[in-house]
């Protein structure tokens, strides 16, 4: 699949194969499984741990679960 460059409108666009869909998937949970781990490594080795949990309820509040579909990658 090529790529295309911004503001391209004449190519025809084509459907991703399965390979690339399983690729970008393990790509985007291998970033979330990162991102997890990061997280709760700073969150278990602060001194302040009433404000990591502050900071946890505000990140959940204002994020999109993970295992929501599609949505996880916005």
């Amino acid at each position: 699949m090529e790529l295309l460059e911004y503001g391209t409108t004449n190519l025809p666009r084509q459907k991703p194969s399965l390979e690339e869909i399983k690729t970008t998937n393990k790509q985007g949970k291998q970033v979330l499984d990162e991102a997890v781990q990061a997280r709760l490594l700073e969150a278990t080795s602060s001194p302040r741990q009433l404000q990591e949990v502050m900071v946890d309820f505000w990140y959940n509040h204002f994020n999109v679960d993970a295992a929501k579909g599609r949505d996880r990658l916005w």
